[in-house]
């Protein structure tokens, strides 16, 4: 610690000086921005933003198709349905599909026959909403495909 003297109005006085604290050494990704223009630096702010943005899309899309699939029971996960839903969003250039967009191709896609689906499932749900069932929900969920078929067919004889 030096001591150095200063002379005022009011008389001497002593001032305190601390040695400067060491800056730490630049690491090498801090020299490599320290070269780059001021024009270069906000390019790489706004692509960092992008990339940003792109990834919080891209989690949103995800939980809109999880929502999807939990609201979409008949609609089945598979490699040719996933085809088809980003075949459909492509051809309108949807990046990132909102859950109204994933109801939107299920309805078009399904109705062209273009998904694949779980046929029982639309069964036991046009069965269990169409008729005035003397049958439970379980049995009809117990019953084979065929019958649900059948009966489902003959319009109300559940």
């Amino acid at each position: 610690m030096s001591v150095q003297r200063l002379v005022n109005f009011d008389g001497p006085r002593q001032v305190w000086h601390l040695p400067a604290q060491a800056e730490p050494p630049l690491t090498a990704e801090e020299k490599r921005l320290a070269k780059l223009s001021t024009e270069e630096i906000r390019q790489r702010a706004i692509d960092e933003e992008r990339q940003s943005q792109s990834v919080i899309n891209d989690r949103k899309s995800r939980a809109a198709a999880y929502a999807f699939q939990i609201k979409t029971p008949e609609y089945i996960a598979c490699r040719e349905n996933a085809d088809a839903m980003v075949g459909y969003f492509q051809s309108r250039d949807i990046k990132y599909p909102t859950p109204l967009d994933m109801q939107e191709a299920y309805r078009d896609l399904s109705a062209r026959g273009a998904l694949k689906l779980n046929e029982g499932k639309i069964l036991l749900d046009t069965a269990l909403g169409q008729f005035d069932n003397t049958l439970s929900e379980d049995e009809m969920r117990a019953m084979p495909l065929d019958e649900l078929r059948r009966r489902v067919a003959a319009e109300g004889s559940l």
